[in-house]
């Protein structure tokens, strides 16, 4: 300790016993007392962050500093910053969740020591809340406007205003302030505005400076870029290995016809908006040269604008490990349990390939290469503080559980790893969204008439976006198409054996597809039993009970529902099975005595399988069942007189099928 930082030399020389000095040696050799030393200052801990930000600080070491990097991803991948004792940093926080995320900072001295810091970005891309229901559009006023709705943002709104526009000659405008509360309910005296036709629009703003705007009548940004285009991945400064893609966004006001992706000021691709604004290019070793490049993507409107993003950079190599996603680009919706597919793998230089083929390459070098391959891929929903395994291969794929994750965006990193260490990296955002659209039909009204023309109209919303709206006109009245409310479905039955020889029925579910209710039609007739006995040899026997229209109903009760998925996962919802007990009602017009008879019955019908067709409307359901009966038979002959047993109780066993139509 009693040295100084930076390069020092050291001399040694003999001298023998007759005082006879040697040659002198001299060693160079560097100190580093400590490590390097830095600091995040932009931004501060308290304050949020959205969009495009730069993070900014300083790092001091008295050997000098060598290069400034940071991590977004919890330490799993380093990009360089732009500067040493001052660095900065830039990088668009919508690739990255929101909330509190940790910053990595690692700083390398001239000496190659390095140090590591951390700091903390509160991140909230998060537009705040709002929903308005009054003012209603196209309202009438007498000077006092009433707002009544709700605004709610997850950090906190910091300005909650409404601006109220002339949409007349005089565009005049005015903006008037609202108490912050999540339940809005004020009353604002507008008599002082002349009369005129208004646009009244709430704006909410949370602290990151994200806004929300909601109007009646019209919506108007005047200061609203004509598009904005935005790289959203590879962050600036990622180094990129083998096959990579560029994902961005891009939005306007007009149609964007395409939009071409620019490396080094040349033009090195196009491709077409996706319906949820953006964009991918795909990169490999044919399409990128090794070395540092400038790359921006320009969007072309249907007007002959041009709009191009920022420029970023990017170093690449045509060897290293590489991952992609082949069939979601950013923003996508997530819907029916999707799989997320893509490849994984390592890029190896034609002559090392060729060379660990050779016999003048040594085991090391054979080893190496091919210790260049994929050993496992995972997937991490919280950017990178845990993974899961997702396959082994150069191929993988990860059925997303739309329906067990909640709506909005969710961020994915996508993570593979080389037999021999190395790991690649890619992003993803995909969307979830199981909300379905509102409407509300304001004309024509209930009951009236109408004659040659009939306008409708009315509101409709969505929570992210509306596709379309179809209006339908069907003839008759529209109880016509209604069923009762309690009613689950309907479905068809056909069951052999038993109590007849043969069912057929319909029935209705109720309670959430617990209760069943069914009536039926079948037939047992003396013929039909001699038939089956001749056939079974056996000996023909008088008929008790049947005939050639059996009329009965029939109640069902389930006691017990095993879905297949419980055990296996949702790959097996289309499995299932269940137990109902219930009681049989049913009306014979043939008997021994002679006339008609309700016999009744207890029942207990083992259901499996069960199996449930997805996305299909009608007939999606259909199963099996096995059906136990115990019937309740009365005595119709004197039992003193007759010296033939005469039963009761009979027991019966029958197997059928069930189809449901909806």
């Amino acid at each position: 300790h009693s040295m100084t930082d930076n390069e020092h030399s050291i001399s040694v020389y003999a001298v023998d016993i007759n005082g006879v000095k040697g040659n002198e040696v001299s060693r160079k050799f560097r100190v580093s007392l400590e490590e390097p030393k830095g600091n995040v200052l932009v931004p501060t801990i308290d304050t949020s962050v959205h969009q495009l930000i730069t993070i900014s600080g300083d790092a001091s070491d008295k050997n000098g500093i060598e290069k400034v990097q940071i991590s977004l991803d919890n330490g799993n991948s380093y990009n360089d910053a732009i500067g040493t004792e001052k660095w900065s940093y830039t990088v668009d926080t919508r690739v990255i969740p929101g909330g509190t995320q940790v910053v990595f900072l690692k700083i390398t001295d001239k000496y190659g020591i390095q140090g590591l810091y951390s700091s903390l970005i509160n991140i909230d891309n998060e537009a705040p809340n709002m929903q308005l229901e009054l003012p209603l559009d196209d309202s009438s006023t007498t000077g006092m406007l009433f707002f009544s709705g709700y605004a709610f943002d997850n950090v906190g709104l910091t300005e909650l205003y409404v601006t109220i526009r002339n949409l007349e000659k005089s565009g005049q405008s005015e903006k008037r302030t609202i108490n912050i509360d999540r339940i809005i309910g004020q009353s604002l005296d507008i008599t002082n505005l002349p009369n005129g036709f208004y646009n009244v629009e709430l704006t909410g703003k949370d602290k990151a400076g994200n806004s929300t705007n909601v109007s009646r009548n019209i919506h108007l940004e005047k200061n609203k870029a004509k598009a904005v285009v935005d790289i959203l991945y590879p962050l600036n400064g990622e180094t990129k290995q083998g096959i990579f893609n560029i994902y961005g966004s891009a939005e306007s006001e007009f149609q964007i016809d395409n939009l071409k992706l620019y490396i080094d000021d040349k033009l090195a691709d196009e491709t077409q908006l996706t319906r949820t604004g953006y964009y991918k290019f795909e990169l490999n070793p044919e399409k990128l040269t090794e070395g540092l490049h400038k790359y921006r993507v320009d969007s072309v409107l249907n007007n002959g604008t041009t709009v191009a993003s920022r420029e970023q950079t990017i170093t690449y190599s045509p060897t290293g490990p590489w991952i992609t996603i082949d069939n979601f680009t950013y923003g996508d919706f997530a819907i029916n349990r999707p799989y997320l597919r893509g490849q994984a793998g390592y890029s190896i230089s034609e002559d090392e390939l060729l060379f660990s083929r050779t016999k003048e390459a040594t085991k090391e070098m054979k080893e190496a290469t091919a210790a260049k391959k994929v050993v496992k891929t995972e997937i991490s929903f919280d950017n990178g503080k845990t993974f899961t395994q997702i396959s082994k291969n150069e191929k993988w794929n990860y059925r997303i559980e739309n329906q067990d994750i909640k709506e909005g965006y969710h961020f994915l990193l996508l993570r593979a790893t080389m037999k021999n260490g190395e790991t690649a990296i890619t992003r993803t955002i995909i969307q979830i969204d199981n909300t379905s659209p509102t409407i509300k039909l304001i004309s024509p009204a209930n009951g009236g008439r109408y004659n040659q023309v009939l306008d409708v109209s009315g509101l409709s919303n969505d929570d992210i976006e509306l596709d379309d709206v179809t209006v339908t006109l069907r003839k008759g009245d529209k109880a016509s198409y209604e069923i009762p409310s309690f009613i689950q479905g309907i479905y068809l039955d056909f069951h052999f054996w038993g109590a007849t020889l043969f069912d057929i029925g319909a029935g209705f579910t109720a309670f959430n597809d617990v209760v069943k209710v069914q009536v039926q039609w079948g037939q047992y007739t003396q013929g039909q039993r001699d038939a089956v006995s001749n056939m079974l040899g056996q000996t023909t026997t008088t008929l008790r009970y049947g005939g050639s229209s059996i009329f009965g109903i029939k109640i069902l009760a389930n006691v017990l529902d095993v879905p297949f998925s419980f055990f296996f996962g949702h790959d097996w919802e289309w499995l299932s099975a269940s137990l109902a007990v219930g009681a049989n009602f049913s009306l014979f017009n043939e008997t021994s005595s002679g006339s008609s008879q309700v016999l009744s019955a207890l029942i207990a019908q083992l259901e499996f399988p069960k199996i449930k067709i997805a996305n299909m409307k009608v007939f999606s359901r259909f199963s099996f069942y096995t059906e136990g009966s115990i019937w309740f038979i009365p005595t119709d002959t004197d039992i003193t007189s007759s010296l033939v047993e005469v039963k009761k109780v009979v027991p019966q066993i029958a197997v059928g099928i069930r189809v449901n139509i909806f």
